[in-house]
């Protein structure tokens, strides 16, 4: 998999102050091979369930910009996915 471009996914939202750190960071990241699978991982680490843009646009600012973040209409949950390169 050496020089493969992957995603990540890292998820924003508020955790319970009795999880510890270690908990709350496995729980709201995630690494995904295709820019589809990341986008459904996405929404579901963060609780998004009426994203702000939808795939296609994720799609063609993943491509233009390289991260993108999504957010919940009318919430504070957020997400940002990131191409990068897996080492």
């Amino acid at each position: 998999m050496r020089g493969k471009k992957t995603y990540s996914v890292v998820a924003h939202k508020i955790l319970d102050p009795s999880v510890s750190w270690e908990e709350g960071l496995t729980s709201t990241m995630g690494v995904c091979r295709t820019i589809k699978k990341a986008y459904e991982i996405a929404l579901f680490l963060a609780g998004i369930n009426d994203p702000n843009i939808n795939y296609r646009q994720v799609l063609r600012i993943i491509k233009q910009k390289g991260a993108v973040e999504i957010k919940q209409r009318d919430g504070a949950q957020t997400a940002i996915i990131i191409h990068c390169k897996a080492y």
